[in-house]
């Protein structure tokens, strides 16, 4: 099946090559290890994947981001000790991209006092088991699939599969279930248009990073690459008779 929009593979390399760079090199990045709870050596790890990404041709690539954590700092959330999750995993193939999916998560590792001494907490559905092990308690899943049939190419889902998650107890718990469905007509999220979102909707250390002339560029440039086509498909779409939805699962 021909994809009714393509993304252009060169452009969303390059791009995305340009995004590790500038995280990895932030100084308040660099200083998120100093935040309790935070994964060590986030920058050791977007070093390697940005020169895994680099040595690889232009044309057929894929790059897998490990989840980068972030502190959330809204003094309305502090009891929580929440964080942001935001990583995932794009492909191309001859010059086109074919699978790109990419989460933005909520996690928190603790609870607020108990009420009273000797009453549980029912503010998390599995504090009992869990305790305070970190738990991820909102998940949004931004996939762009041209390839697939019977689903928007373009889609939002809240929670679905998330693999490696609660298997191991160093890992967080995934207190969502996994249901795959409804997945939500949506326009196309890189990783880029994604970690921007996740940075300006919640209180965190990198709102510096926001401001960035480079950091803003990268972003208009992701939304020209990743939303021009699809925009003008979109257009097309709507201006005939038949529904959006049977042209998105058809």
């Amino acid at each position: 099946m021909d994809p009714k929009y393509k993304i252009d593979s060169k452009k969303a390399k390059m791009n995305l090559l340009e995004a590790l760079k500038i995280i990895r090199c932030d100084e308040a990045f660099a200083q998120l290890t100093g935040y309790p709870n935070i994964q060590p050596n986030q920058c050791g790890a977007l070093t390697s994947e940005y020169d895994y990404l680099k040595q690889q041709s232009m044309a057929t690539w894929q790059c897998n981001i490990s989840q980068i954590e972030v502190p959330i700092t809204d003094a309305g959330m502090k009891d929580y000790c929440p964080t942001l999750l935001v990583g995932g995993e794009i492909f191309s193939v001859n010059g086109a991209i074919t699978h790109s999916s990419f989460s933005l998560c909520v996690t928190f590792s603790s609870s607020p006092a108990k009420k009273a001494a000797g009453q549980p907490n029912t503010g998390s559905c599995c504090l009992a088991s869990y305790h305070d092990k970190k738990r991820v308690v909102r998940r949004f899943h931004f996939d762009h699939q041209p390839n697939e049939t019977n689903k928007p190419s373009d889609h939002l889902q809240f929670g679905g599969n998330f693999p490696g998650l609660g298997s191991a107890q160093t890992e967080p718990h995934y207190c969502i279930e996994s249901v795959d469905n409804p997945r939500l007509h949506y326009l196309p999220m890189d990783f880029i248009l994604l970690f921007d979102l996740a940075i300006r909707d919640f209180k965190t250390p990198l709102t510096s990073l926001i401001e960035e002339k480079s950091w803003r560029k990268l972003v208009v440039t992701s939304q020209n690459i990743w939303w021009s086509e699809y925009l003008d498909w979109l257009r097309a779409t709507v201006t005939k008779k038949t529904q959006l939805h049977e042209i998105v699962y058809g």
